[in-house]
């Protein structure tokens, strides 16, 4: 049974073995891109008040953002990532910019526990300690040079399978 000219054909998606419908994944990934885009606006916020605060109660505010902000914002991005990665033909390992995004997204979270974190603490108990300034200072730049070539990554999506998952 053959349908006649005028007759409706299923639509294939471009995309075909995604298990997100179109609406939902665009859903998902305007989260994505909103919590990625929001912890870089949060890095330069922390920024901003690293370069200009001179005592512990401006400094204060630093942890109060990263605990209010940043870290739900980085696991907001860092889960919606990997459920576009898992739920989307990109995949998580398949291409090597996706790769390379959560890898930068992972030093994002590393800087902030290994660095970021006991160095706004320093600056809190001594707003005068230039070592934990400087560690701020220089860990929050980390961070917004990490998540622009993240956000560039999603735009120019450079070509290449990484080997063996054809």
């Amino acid at each position: 049974m053959s349908a006649g000219p005028g007759a409706a054909r299923p639509r294939r998606s471009a995309r075909a073995g995604a298990l997100l419908p179109p609406r939902p994944r665009r859903a998902l990934t305007v989260v994505h891109v909103v919590s990625s885009v929001g912890l870089a606006g949060h890095a330069a916020a922390v920024l901003v008040i690293a370069l200009t605060g001179h005592t512990s109660a401006e400094y204060r505010l630093m942890p109060q953002l990263v605990s209010t902000l940043g870290i739900p914002l980085l696991f907001t991005a860092l889960l919606s990532g990997l459920l576009l990665g898992w739920l989307t033909p990109w995949g998580v390992f398949r291409h090597g910019w996706v790769a390379v995004k959560l890898g930068l997204l992972l030093a994002v979270l590393g800087c902030g526990i290994g660095v970021l974190r006991p160095a706004m603490a320093g600056l809190v108990a001594d707003p005068g300690a230039r070592g934990a300034w400087a560690a701020v200072v220089a860990g929050e730049v980390f961070q917004i040079v990490a998540l622009t070539a993240s956000a560039a990554l999603s735009v120019f999506k450079p070509r290449g399978i990484l080997p063996g998952t054809r």
